[in-house]
């Protein structure tokens, strides 16, 4: 298979000044429209419930039996999702309260995978019918779902405010992320955004196998192509390479495949640190090609794939 590397140099050119870059998934849960997540029935863990069981005000306007089971999912600390139950009953005028380093705020709605009720007001649970759902706590720009705090929920009654109940939640864990490997996710066109006009198409195949073509000059001028194939081992690629050479190689119809040979180039390896950044590095055995490296970035991501 071989390419127009010319052309190919000024799709990189044009496609680098229109800043063209893919981004990776964070692990966090959309919260602006359209919602395309769904929580588990269950909480995960560990877990956090505010139970309204036992409380009994005088003369209610709220009205208990409920819970409330906070957690978080291990792919995105800054969020704090809730699980709220009030399958026992309708409830009003919830006032919970969320208390962070000396900062006061309401807790006023929950994010859910429901058009009908996207943003959830926690004040007018007695709209919808009795329900158990599950959401991420739309927290005010002062509060960080990510550290501690404390979370009390206090009925209301005609004589004033009840027994508050209370529950303490702590500063997300410190995890370390697991270590990053080549998936087809890292499918698509790589530069160095310092040397744009030549870069690489990359493949991953079936079999933990990495394709890649080098759209590149040779060493005294002019376009010249090498593809390689090898097998990938974490987040690094080894790949045998090769050079298409051959004077007789003209535009069709006057191509004739037996006057272009494959001749051994050497050897390309991928290294990549993220869904966005990585170096590659070449061992040439081919005569007038010197060893090299550059750091390379992600310049377009094929549509229907993600990385992560």
């Amino acid at each position: 298979m071989i390419r127009a590397t010319a052309s190919f140099a000024l799709i990189f050119a044009l496609l680098a000044s229109a800043n063209a870059f893919a981004d990776s998934n964070s692990g966090c849960l959309a919260t602006s429209p359209p919602i395309t997540w769904t929580l588990p029935s269950t909480p995960g863990t560990p877990n956090w419930t505010l139970n309204s069981v036992g409380l009994k005000p005088t003369v209610p306007i709220s009205t208990v039996p409920f819970s409330a089971t906070f957690w978080r999912r291990p792919e995105c600390a800054s969020q704090l999702l809730m699980t709220l139950d009030n399958s026992h009953g309708a409830f009003e005028l919830t006032p919970f309260s969320v208390f962070q380093n000396g900062q006061w705020a309401p807790l006023l709605n929950l994010i859910v995978n429901d058009p009908a009720i996207y943003g959830l007001p926690l004040l007018e649970l007695s709209a919808p019918p009795p329900i158990t759902i599950s959401g991420i706590v739309d927290f005010p720009d002062n509060i960080d779902a990510s550290q501690a705090m404390t979370i009390d929920y206090t009925p209301v009654t005609l004589a004033g405010q009840g027994s508050v109940v209370s529950i303490q939640i702590p500063a997300a864990a410190a995890t370390t992320p697991p270590p990053f490997t080549i998936g087809p996710g890292m499918t698509g066109q790589w530069f160095d955004p310092n040397e744009s006009g030549h870069g690489f198409g990359i493949e991953v195949l079936p079999g933990n196998q990495m394709l890649a073509e080098w759209f590149v000059f040779a060493p005294t001028g002019g376009p010249t192509w090498i593809l390689g194939t090898g097998p990938i081992t974490g987040n690094t690629a080894v790949l045998t390479a090769i050079q298409s050479a051959g004077s007789g190689g003209l535009f069709p119809p006057n191509f004739n495949q037996n006057q272009v040979q494959n001749v051994p180039w050497g050897t390309i390896s991928f290294t990549f640190s993220d869904c966005n950044n990585g170096i590659a590095s070449w061992q040439p055995t081919a005569a007038g090609y010197t060893a090299g490296s550059i750091p390379i970035t992600r310049l377009t991501l094929p549509a229907g794939l993600s990385c992560q």
